[in-house]
């Protein structure tokens, strides 16, 4: 997203998603993030709407943030968001109801301008393949499912994953499914409807 407008709308987005998910579990939600500069004014903004609600924001103070003691912080408050970026995608655990809800700021895409995906697609592509379908897409795929993993680690596990995604168009949209697990259900959801639907998601597991 070059476009100053759209990074703004994203980040408000994802800010009002995070609010209205932790507002309605009382905290007990992860937020994983692609961008470090969207992640802080993130926490800016949830800072303003959350505290007032008795609900603490616990977010990397800077990149050398251990995000094991960001977890351990998480689990130990009872109300309370993470938002993390890459260092929370994989290898940090949140067991037990202290994580009901995931909120991922957008598709963890490989960013533009890496020389080494760049030369891969423009191999596959040169040998008759596909550079997004072959490489890009099941490489989001396998990070987006890692992203996953941090709420549901058990087949007893549940929560709900909000995807945060102005691309909700793009034909590949669907293949979202293959980062869930088996028999998760899906819906589109615009963000004036998540309070209404979010509340019948949590009727359902409750």
């Amino acid at each position: 997203l070059s476009d100053p407008t759209q990074r703004d709308r994203l980040t408000q987005s994802t800010a009002r998603a995070v609010a209205t998910v932790a507002t309605r579990l009382g905290g007990k939600t992860l937020a994983l993030f692609t961008s470090r500069e969207r992640l802080n004014t993130v926490a800016e903004l949830l800072e303003e709407s959350l505290r007032p609600e008795g609900i603490t924001v616990i977010a990397p103070i800077s990149g050398n943030a251990d995000p094991h003691d960001l977890a351990r912080d998480f689990m130990e408050s009872e109300h309370a968001v993470l938002l993390g970026a890459r260092a929370l995608w994989q290898g940090v655990d949140v067991p037990g109801d202290t994580c009901q809800a995931l909120v991922i700021e957008k598709l963890p895409f490989e960013p533009p301008g890496n020389p080494l995906a760049e030369r891969r697609q423009q191999i596959l592509q040169e040998n008759g393949g596909n550079g997004f379908m072959d490489y890009s897409l099941p490489r989001m795929l396998l990070r987006l499912k890692q992203m996953v993993g941090r709420l549901i680690r058990t087949p007893t596990d549940r929560g709900v994953v909000i995807v945060v995604e102005p691309r909700s168009d793009r034909r590949y949209f669907r293949r979202l499914l293959d980062a869930l697990p088996p028999g998760a259900t899906h819906e589109l959801v615009k963000l004036d409807d998540l309070p209404e639907r979010l509340d019948a998601a949590v009727d359902r597991e409750s």
